[in-house]
């Protein structure tokens, strides 16, 4: 009887146990148990030179606080609300910006939060950043923050940031560069149906066992032809240049910084398409008659989208969305010297190998062009563009590459 009594009560003990686990708030319990709430308030640094300024959190100026999670591969881990990102609320009693931040998903390792606070007109005032290791570091950090933005920073889209205008003309003032190259699977996209194939990651490889040629190397069965990441210029038509460009004049394609989104602008407008159904270097800079036949692999277009014309130059045959990286969508192609801004930081941003510039060469460019097609009547103008290695000296490492070579793309964006 006694068993019985003392299991009839660890019964009744157990049902009220479960009854109480139902009655608690189980989104804060199983959010706690993801570890996706983190809660993130603000600060100021406190070397000299920052005292100097004022302080975020006495500043009048700032009418939002925004901060954006990453993992540690500089990836956007989207916040739980509307916009993926968390807009901090000013903490009147304790005189400093403060959020909870919820993740949609759990969060693990090293992740990093980067907070920016802007005026009326959404220009940046200050920025900071810091990190937490989950499981570690507990879930709460305080961000010191700093007025405007130094080289090197982290940034709003998840990169670096690479240049200071040091004013909002033109509505902008920072350039920053994505932590990724920009990569586009060739999944889905029709190729050589007899010689090539496509992995499960979206590279091009040798399919049969036969031997593939392509820009005079030979490749294997299984070997890769073109990574996700490599992208290529072809030829321009140059007998009909783009109506928005002069030939003589880099078909509108400029060196400085800030010349960037112009330039994308008229590699949009003039390319074919979006990306290559075959790995060709067949002329693509102009849209002629031979829409398939001359369409290639066009790095603007793919990355910031566009329409595909008919001859006619009004009808749309095909239209290309922007793609979105960590939450933005008005990401291009550097510049030449916008580029280069980002030799000093290539160890942070993982720059290896050669990578395209959105500025065409000029035959007048000096140095002239060391590498050109022997017999062709093509100008150098047409088979050159600059690109960047970043395994070379600084001072050796932009120069004229043919625009069939094989090259990285790394987008910036402004802010």
């Amino acid at each position: 009887m006694e068993r019985k009594a003392f299991l009839a009560v660890l019964a009744t003990t157990i049902t009220l146990f479960v009854l109480i686990l139902l009655s608690c708030d189980h989104s804060l319990f199983s959010a706690n148990r993801s570890v996706r709430i983190f809660e993130v308030s603000t600060s100021f640094p406190g070397d000299s030179e920052s005292q100097m300024s004022r302080s975020i959190n006495d500043d009048t100026a700032v009418k939002h606080v925004y901060v954006k999670v990453f993992n540690d591969d500089g990836v956007h881990l989207p916040a739980n609300t509307g916009t993926e990102i968390t807009e901090l609320a000013f903490d009147t009693v304790n005189k400093k910006w403060a959020a909870t931040v919820s993740l949609k998903s759990p969060a693990s390792g090293l992740i990093l939060f980067t907070l920016w606070a802007v005026n009326e007109s959404g220009q940046h005032l200050y920025s900071g950043s810091g990190t937490i290791n989950v499981g570690t570091d507990g879930t709460s950090l305080t961000i010191y923050a700093h007025a405007g933005y130094f080289y090197g920073d982290e940034s709003p889209g998840g990169g670096y940031v690479i240049y200071d205008k040091g004013n909002y003309d033109d509505n902008w003032r920072y350039i920053e560069a994505s932590r990724q190259d920009f990569s586009h699977s060739w999944a889905g996209i029709p190729i050589d149906d007899f010689y090539l194939g496509v992995d499960g990651s979206g590279n091009v490889y040798v399919e049969k066992n036969v031997d593939y040629v392509f820009n005079s190397v030979t490749y294997k069965k299984d070997e890769i032809v073109m990574y996700t990441t490599e992208w290529y210029w072809s030829i321009p038509d140059v007998a009909n240049p783009p109506a928005t460009g002069d030939l003589s004049a880099n078909y509108g394609t400029l060196d400085p910084v800030g010349a960037g989104t112009e330039n994308n602008r008229l590699l949009r407008l003039d390319a074919i398409g979006g990306v290559t159904p075959k790995i060709t270097k067949a002329i693509g800079r102009k849209d002629k008659d031979q829409l398939v036949n001359n369409e290639r692999r066009d790095m603007a277009k793919t990355l910031g989208g566009g329409n595909v014309y008919a001859s006619d130059r009004t009808t749309v045959l095909t239209h290309y969305e922007p793609q979105v990286i960590n939450g933005y969508e008005d990401w291009f192609v550097p510049s030449k010297d916008e580029l280069h801004l980002m030799y000093d930081l290539r160890a942070y941003l993982g720059l290896s190998g050669k990578y395209w510039s959105s500025t065409e060469s000029l035959s007048t460019d000096s140095p002239a062009p060391s590498k050109i097609i022997t017999g062709s009547t093509l100008t150098a103008l047409a088979l050159n563009s600059w690109m960047e290695d970043f395994s070379l000296a600084k001072d050796a490492s932009q120069y004229h590459e043919l625009r069939y070579v094989l090259g990285k793309v790394r987008p910036v964006r402004r802010f």
